[in-house]
């Protein structure tokens, strides 16, 4: 039964298709770890699935988020939170791409940092888990009608980009790394 999800995973990921991987509060730190896993599991040559949480707690420490910081994983998280949504416990910090919401507006940011000051909002009557998101989408939804830059698929593409762009400067450093070793032999 293992081998069978398994297979079935890796044709998936072999396919054309997006893999979207999803969770909304807990459920999306789930699907976050899920994700790391399907990325450290499965051949680095395979499409790479895209994690969208909604309003979920920050999972690893500061050791993860170095790790992903400069990673093509990185490119794989969006997260989607609400400004007020305090995180549970600050020795958690983020990575991969933030969207976060105000009442009226939504920006996107991946500076862990700002993400950490624009998470820690001052509204403690909300808590996580507790605001629809499916009216933020919504929201969201009205203003691609007014705005095509906040497609979907333009997204996705940005993101691919920004991964690209991270992986050609892992590349060179790696280049320039060798070359210091070889001038010490």
């Amino acid at each position: 039964c293992k081998n069978v999800w398994f297979l079935q995973l890796l044709d998936l990921l072999e396919s054309k298709e997006h893999v979207i991987i999803t969770g909304a509060a807990l459920g999306g730190s789930v699907a976050s770890l899920f994700t790391l896993w399907l990325i450290e599991t499965f051949e680095p040559t395979l499409k790479r699935p895209l994690c969208i949480t909604f309003g979920s707690p920050l999972i690893g420490d500061a050791k993860l988020q170095q790790i992903l910081e400069n990673s093509l994983r990185n490119s794989c998280f969006l997260h989607v939170a609400y400004a007020s949504q305090t995180p549970i416990n600050t020795d958690f910090k983020p990575f991969g791409t933030f969207l976060i919401c105000f009442d009226s507006e939504c920006i996107s940011i991946d500076d862990p940092e700002a993400v950490m000051e624009l998470l820690g909002g001052t509204n403690t009557d909300q808590v996580v888990g507790l605001i629809d998101y499916g009216e933020v989408l919504d929201r969201l939804d009205q203003t691609v009608m007014e705005d095509s830059r906040l497609r979907i698929d333009d997204v996705i593409t940005r993101m691919e980009e920004r991964a690209e762009k991270k992986k050609l400067r892992y590349d060179q450093l790696k280049k320039l790394n060798d070359i210091k070793i070889s001038m010490i032999y």
